[in-house]
């Protein structure tokens, strides 16, 4: 019985035609000898794609496909001949596809019209379906049962799936390796697997690296929560990634992949969704996408928009009720071309914008209310930009150059009246602004069999800079501000080399040149400060074991750190230098692949931290912002997930994550003995869903889920200040959802028991002396919407 592989990759081409190669069949358990008629393929409505791999795992062949396009098809549910040959021929009439033999047992998908070769789609990123699993974001695509490391994926076998209305920080609802904070959206943090520095925004860069494309997008702290319409895929990369990604990835990568241009057809998507929620306002959400070929298989457009409103559910007894509404808009545009050279052009930009009337937190539950009588609004920009070209030959070697630009700003109003000053209204501010330039250059080669390899240059400058004012609303004077300017220079290689059948070894190296400057705040006797050059070496060790078909053992070891640089310093018109921090890691497990769409599917691995000089966002007894190396920390982490599927339909899955980290240094040294830990890393978190699929007749799907999630207990940040607990709650929600043909319908119950947990131990910074306010969990909440494809 041949190896079954589910994979999508991107493959070599010759110079007449580059494209993204969708692994769509793969090898299927023939059909049983005593069986002396075969009984026919039945097919269920839905794209053209899994369609053609529902044939390839009954008829036992393989099947691979050069197009970009062929998700874009829908087909309707029906029961084709037995012969693969035959249900291809009947399956694609009127499709403009058409099936050629590549061998006894393989066939490959093309169009039936002729097209010039110089016309052709080329080097368009890959669209995945649910049934071709490949790791994409480790710079060469990997079948995710080669990849040798942890990794979450949306789309997947797992069953895990965003709602046509997502935005990043439901991946923490998904899984537990993903934590975010609850400051408000546009503020957070994203933390994988407990690699948590602080629960606020400041100087450091973010432990976790999130790229939309190529493009980074978290240069600046917090986190971007960027809105997810019209995405293809979504890969979290756990534990540090210094080798691939650089500085800023210490605890993973999250990159989020867009559909791409779709050279020769139209089409698009229109999505709509209202809400209401327990004790609160109603909110709303409108997207749409739609791909415009400009000059067939030449040039195309994809346009992508979307506005949101979160209704508000705490109410100010002088501002009035549910005064922490929240609108989101933003979009993203993309140019495609495909020169007769054979290069691939791909210029394209995002742009999202956050706008919070109020903050996001309480003083007292049942109601949720709070007692301070000033606003406390906060917004947050962010914008990118990139130009790609690609290019591929015939020999599985392909060039790749981005070069890329954004820029961020935020500004967090807080309410100072009841500041230990005492004299009259006063706010304090605080104001962010940070841009990068980055450019990347790669050559890579993709192999099924043999050497898969990425060698690379970056160049990349980040200028971050934040300022403060404290004092009357109507005009509060500045009390310092700094800016880092930090530029480096990276050279990176890393393959996949197998040995043998049954193992692979990855191994790679990055050595980054960095230096930060600064420029510290007004009124001090130094008015700036050269940084030192710094070297850094990033090594990769992984390897891979197959057991044998489903059963695979992985280890790896890497390493990863974040720049240094001056910020604000305790007490008024200070600053401080703070030192780069570092982690390394090692982790081993076992990972059960599934060999067809349905069984059991899981893993389970062990991972051991070690993070010298630990940068974190600290807030001082009088609620102001510092950064500070506060010491050394350990994290051992053991996760596992599991899924079953049955061929009815029914999905049983289940993941966890339990952590057991200290946290060393005078700092924590103040902190009681069990608090003595990394913030926002609870000891225990667990996620269950179940669910139902089912395929009726005419095209009909249903879908029934539920989800339920518990976040252990954790604590806000070290040291007295800070010693406060959040989490130790459960969640529950339902969705369910209709489909047939280009509709799609959905209603979901969210916070089904109108939990009101403390999901964030902190109010307003500068009431921290209280010890009281927190950030609850948004009331029950039921939404419903549709999306039209077209």
């Amino acid at each position: 019985m041949e190896r079954n592989i589910a994979a999508m990759g991107i493959t070599g081409s010759s110079a007449k035609g580059v494209v993204a190669s969708l692994a769509l069949g793969l090898f299927a358990q023939p059909l049983a000898a005593r069986e002396a008629v075969p009984p026919p393929i039945r097919i269920e409505a839905g794209p053209l794609s899994a369609a053609i791999s529902t044939i390839a795992r009954a008829g036992g062949v393989e099947i691979v496909s050069l197009e970009p396009g062929l998700s874009t098809v829908r087909t309707g549910g029906r029961a084709l001949p037995a012969d693969p040959a035959a249900a291809l021929r009947i399956l694609l009439r009127g499709t403009g596809y058409r099936a050629v033999a590549a061998g006894p047992h393989a066939f490959r998908i093309e169009r039936a019209a002729r097209v010039r070769p110089e016309r052709a789609p080329r080097h368009a990123p890959p669209r995945v379906d649910d049934d071709a699993i490949t790791v994409i974001a480790g710079r060469f695509p990997t079948p995710l049962a080669d990849y040798p490391g942890s990794v979450l994926r949306i789309p997947a076998e797992s069953g895990a799936r965003l709602p046509e209305t997502a935005q990043l920080g439901d991946l923490a609802r998904l899984s537990p390796v993903v934590f975010a904070t609850a400051f408000g959206d546009g503020r957070d943090k994203f933390f994988i697997r407990g690699i948590a520095d602080s629960s606020f925004n400041g100087a450091a860069k973010p432990t976790t690296a999130i790229y939309v494309d190529d493009v980074p997008v978290s240069f600046g702290s917090p986190n971007p929560n960027v809105r997810l319409y019209d995405i293809a895929s979504i890969e979290v990369l756990e534990g540090p990634q210094g080798t691939l990604y650089g500085a800023g990835s210490i605890g993973g990568v999250i990159r989020v992949t867009p559909n791409p241009v779709d050279l020769e057809n139209f089409g698009g998507m229109a999505t709509a969704e209202g809400s209401v929620q327990s004790g609160g306002q109603p909110g709303w959400k409108v997207g749409g996408a739609a791909n415009l070929p400009i000059a067939r298989g030449t040039a195309g457009l994809r346009l992508v928009g979307y506005n949101e409103r979160q209704g508000g559910y705490i109410d100010d007894p002088v501002l009035g009720k549910d005064v922490n509404r929240i609108d989101v808009s933003g979009g993203r545009a993309t140019f495609a071309l495909d020169l007769p050279s054979g290069l691939r052009v791909d210029v394209g930009g995002l742009y999202q914008s956050t706008r919070a009337a109020d903050a996001q937190f309480a003083d007292g539950q049942r109601p949720l209310v709070r007692n301070p009588a000033r606003p406390q609004p906060y917004r947050s920009d962010v914008a990118v930009g990139r130009l790609s070209v690609r290019q591929r030959w015939d020999s599985g070697i392909e060039l790749a150059s981005v070069l890329s630009l954004g820029h961020r700003t935020s500004n967090d109003r807080f309410d100072a009246t009841f500041d230990v000053t005492g004299s009259g209204a006063s706010v304090y501010d605080i104001d962010r602004s940070s841009s990068v330039i980055t450019s990347e250059t790669r050559l890579s080669r993709t192999a099924r069999t043999g050497l898969s390899w990425v060698v690379a240059v970056n160049l990349q400058r980040i200028t971050d800079g934040q300022s403060r004012t404290f004092g009357s609303p109507d005009g509060a004077p500045s009390i310092d501000e700094v800016t880092n300017d930090t530029r480096s220079a990276s050279v990176f290689v890393q393959g996949r080399i197998p040995i043998g059948r049954k193992f692979d070894a990855t191994l790679g190296l990055r050595y980054t040149v960095a230096r930060t400057d600064s420029e510290p705040a007004r009124g001090t006797i130094v008015s700036f400060v050269r940084g030192e050059t710094a070297a850094h070496f990033d090594p990769t060790i992984a390897l891979l074991y197959r057991l044998d078909r489903r059963w695979s053992l992985i280890g790896r070891y890497q390493t990863g750190y974040r720049n240094g640089g001056v910020t604000v310093a305790r007490g008024v018109g200070r600053v401080a230098d703070f030192m780069p921090d570092a982690i390394s890691m090692g982790e081993a497990g076992v990972r059960l692949n599934r060999t067809g769409m349905n069984g059991l599917a899981g893993s389970l691995v062990v991972s051991y931290a070690d993070w010298r000089r630990v940068l974190a966002e600290l807030v001082t007894r009088r609620g102001t912002p510092v950064t500070e190396n506060i010491g050394d920390a350990r994290l051992l982490a053991v996760e596992g997930n599991a899924e079953w599927r049955s061929a009815g339909g029914l999905r049983l899955g289940a993941a966890l994550l339990y952590t057991a980290n200290s946290l060393s240094g005078d700092l924590a040294g103040q902190t009681p003995l069990p608090n003595r830990r990394l913030p926002d890393t609870p000891d225990f978190s667990a996620r269950l869903h179940a669910g139902y699929d089912w395929q009726g007749p005419r095209g009909y799907a249903m879908s029934v889920m539920g989800r339920a999630a518990y976040v252990g207990r954790s604590v806000l940040g070290p040291g007295p200040v800070l010693d406060l607990s959040q989490g130790d709650f459960a969640q529950f929600d339902l969705r369910t959802s209709a489909q047939r043909g280009r509709l799609s319908l959905w209603v979901a119950l969210d916070n089904v028991l109108n939990s009101q947990a403390n999901r964030f131990a902190l109010g307003n910074p500068l009431l921290l002396y209280r010890r009281e306010g927190f950030a609850p969990l948004a009331p029950r909440r039921l939404s419903a919407g549709m999306t039209i494809a077209y």
